[in-house]
């Protein structure tokens, strides 16, 4: 009974430590996004309206990796996938 505990204890350990390592690469590709949306923004042209449509896309993968980050602590996992333009319902 005892090897048992221990390898559940292994098993427990070993898997957030995997997730911490997911959230680590969630945290750095946000900050990435963050710094990308700067230069987007420094741009000062609207290139057509393609720049701002790429700040858009970026709002958007920064509101997924918020949520996905929330799944990882324990929140809301139920909460719906949305397709990039979909209205959300909310103003974040």
């Amino acid at each position: 009974m005892t090897i048992l505990r221990i390898a559940v204890l292994l098993l427990v350990a070993s898997a957030a430590s995997v997730r911490a390592a997911g959230d680590h690469e969630l945290l750095a590709a946000q900050m990435e996004l963050k710094i990308a949306r700067d230069h987007l923004q420094a741009a000062g042209t609207e290139y057509a309206g393609h720049r701002r449509t790429a700040m858009q896309h970026i709002d958007e993968a920064l509101r997924e990796i918020r949520q996905a980050l929330d799944v990882a602590k324990g929140g809301d996992a139920k909460r719906p996938h949305r397709q990039v333009g979909e209205p959300s319902g909310d103003d974040d």
